[in-house]
């Protein structure tokens, strides 16, 4: 005679026999630029893109995103770079953000601050594929390829004013690090 438990046990098995696995844990980050990570104490920065979290993985890595984010500094900058991030008010988005650790959000509105957005972009595609989760951006009726998304933001991009972003850290008095200057551009 069966116990209750094997019982449960041998339905549970044949019924979950050939479902696909969906992936939910995804921290910590060991991901791409996950040597250049960095905690941000406001994440309320200006998003560059939002991808569906319409999947079970992508909803999972949603889940996860609304309370430890992934923020990575842009390659050669120190105080750039770009998020994944989840927020209550998108219920079914990841957004890709992009940040200066300099500024606040009220600050970013007045200078053009952040690292190459298409490099964010191709950043952030890099993170999906890492965590195997496939996104063709035709699906979610965008006309573009991966490919030609990234070099449209890429074009769109505005370089960082570097001297912007000193006056309106002077003018809200807070000091200019000595290394602002040694920034690239993009």
């Amino acid at each position: 005679m069966m116990t209750p438990q094997l019982i449960l046990w041998l339905i549970w098995t044949l019924c979950t026999a050939g479902m696909p696995t969906v992936r939910t844990d995804f921290s910590p980050y060991d991901g791409p630029l996950a040597e250049r990570q960095v905690e941000l104490a406001n994440r309320n920065w200006s998003s560059m893109f939002e991808f569906p979290a319409d999947t079970p993985t992508t909803a999972a890595l949603r889940r996860a995103l609304l309370t430890d984010p992934i923020h990575v500094l842009a390659p050669g900058h120190r105080y750039t770079g770009w998020g994944l991030t989840a927020f209550a008010d998108y219920p079914r988005d990841i957004l890709l953000i992009n940040f200066n650790t300099l500024l606040v959000p009220t600050d970013a509105l007045h200078v053009a601050y952040a690292a190459d957005n298409g490099a964010g972009l191709a950043w952030a595609f890099s993170v999906l594929d890492h965590y195997g989760i496939p996104y063709d951006p035709r699906d979610d009726e965008w006309d573009d390829t991966r490919d030609e998304l990234i070099a449209s933001y890429r074009q769109g991009h505005d370089p960082i004013d570097w001297q912007a972003v000193a006056d309106r850290l002077r003018a809200t008095g807070r000091p200019v690090p000595d290394d602002l200057f040694d920034q690239p551009a993009r």
